[in-house]
């Protein structure tokens, strides 16, 4: 089989097993990882956040994105373009935001951001423990992560999205910490 058709077959199954993930669970999870995103930046002096807004069963990452607000740092988030372009955006509110293709929220009215990021919180199906991600398949965040070399990248996943190896091609990149509940 080849790295393509596996990699589709393991996003069918992580989207399954994600989408299927007991709602009490999930909230459990999303508020530690809310925890932990929340003491991480408390820490830091992180200035510029990128965060992807959450969407369907993705982690629920909102109170993590409103503390980001609350202390004044600057947040940006993707818009997922036609033909596998992302453009990112300043969120100033999260009650700002429009629909986007795929089912995606973007800050709505906002400006475009364009700068060198020193958090990027991304989004992805699966994670192995080599730290390879396993995206949605349209490269978006590989092509952007390319530009964004300096900036400290974190995964946030439940515990099944963990294995021991996923597939991985030379264009893949690899996080920088994975965060789990």
């Amino acid at each position: 089989m080849s790295t393509k058709n596996n990699k589709q077959r393991l996003r069918n199954s992580f989207f399954a097993q994600r989408d299927a993930y007991p709602i009490v669970s999930k909230k459990r999870d999303d508020a530690a990882l809310n925890d932990q995103l929340v003491q991480l930046i408390d820490q830091s002096e992180y200035l510029s956040v990128h965060i992807f807004l959450p969407m369907r069963s993705e982690p629920n990452l909102y109170p993590f994105i409103q503390h980001l607000l609350d202390r004044k740092i600057k947040v940006s988030c993707p818009k997922s373009l036609a033909g596998g372009k992302m453009e990112n955006y300043y969120l100033s509110s999260i009650n700002q935001v429009a629909k986007g293709i795929f089912g995606t929220t973007y800050p709505a009215n906002a400006e475009r951001s364009e700068e060198a990021y020193d958090l990027i919180i991304v989004p992805g199906l699966a994670y192995s423990k080599q730290f390879d991600r396993l995206g949605y398949g349209g490269g978006y965040y590989d092509r952007f992560l390319q530009q964004q070399s300096k900036a400290l990248k974190i995964a946030p996943a439940y515990c099944f999205q963990l294995v021991d190896s996923l597939p991985s091609e030379d264009h893949d990149i690899k996080m920088d910490k994975l965060l789990t509940p």
